[in-house]
């Protein structure tokens, strides 16, 4: 896969074509998306990012910078306020925020294609029910913690955890759907259930570059999983997974 620069991410595979027509997401995003948008500019025609620091546009221009201009033209914008569903009394594991999404839409200068950038303001819980079954091509999860009071997420969507309140009740149950048969999963272990995943969580003493040709393939989740490639350390190393499912079961 081709890139533009500005990033660590490192992917080998000959070929993208898995990506087409599919989408990226990345929940509990933060400022942590040009490494990524950067990368699949030229595969992924819809981003997803996702957080409750997007309250604003002033709060997204402010953290996140995207494309030179001489790489993709400017389009359009928008802001859409989205259903909300006050949370049920004695709900503790969610914020109770009303969602909005912030949509930018860009022209690549290269073919004239189009591309958009979707920020939603909002547990990222949620987001998932803006996809279609088969539609993630690349799911990222980094950089995060269970405990919400110190601006984690407390949130589990690689792997299943049992919550009270059920649209966000056993969350791989509801991500692994929206998958594609082939994706890319990209982690450093953060909020995982899965023990191949949290390998290497909070260790800084080596970076995925070193170790990622190492890393031996599993099968496990419903998918066949086999490390192809890197990103920059968060909690740790942060490795790239192929995964392709078997027999459409979790």
């Amino acid at each position: 896969m081709k890139y533009l620069g500005g990033t660590a991410l490192f992917i080998k595979e000959k070929s993208n074509d898995f990506l087409h027509n599919k989408s990226l997401f990345y929940p509990c995003s933060g400022p942590d998306c040009n490494e990524f948008f950067y990368y699949f500019v030229n595969s992924i025609n819809t981003f997803w990012f996702s957080d409750i620091s997007y309250s604003s546009k002033e709060s997204i221009n402010g953290k996140i910078k995207l494309l030179k201009q001489n790489q993709l033209k400017f389009s359009g914008c928008g802001t859409k306020i989205l259903p909300y569903t006050p949370l049920p009394e004695g709900i503790t594991n969610c914020k109770d925020i009303h969602p909005k999404l912030y949509v930018r839409k860009y022209k690549r200068c290269s073919d004239d294609s189009e591309l958009q950038v979707n920020f939603r303001y909002g547990c990222a819980q949620f987001t998932l029910n803006h996809f279609k079954d088969g539609e993630i091509g690349v799911f990222i999860h980094r950089g995060d913690g269970m405990v919400s009071g110190e601006g984690s997420s407390n949130v589990m969507l690689l792997g299943n955890r049992k919550r009270r309140y059920e649209p966000v009740n056993n969350l791989w149950n509801k991500l692994y759907p929206k998958l594609a048969d082939e994706a890319l999963i990209i982690s450093d272990g953060s909020n995982t259930a899965f023990k191949h995943l949290k390998k290497y969580h909070n260790k800084h003493d080596v970076t995925g570059k070193e170790i990622y040709n190492r890393i031996e393939d599993f099968e496990g989740h419903g998918l066949l999983w086999k490390c192809v490639g890197y990103a920059s350390n968060k909690y740790g190393p942060t490795f790239v997974w192929k995964v392709k499912k078997l027999n459409n079961e979790n």
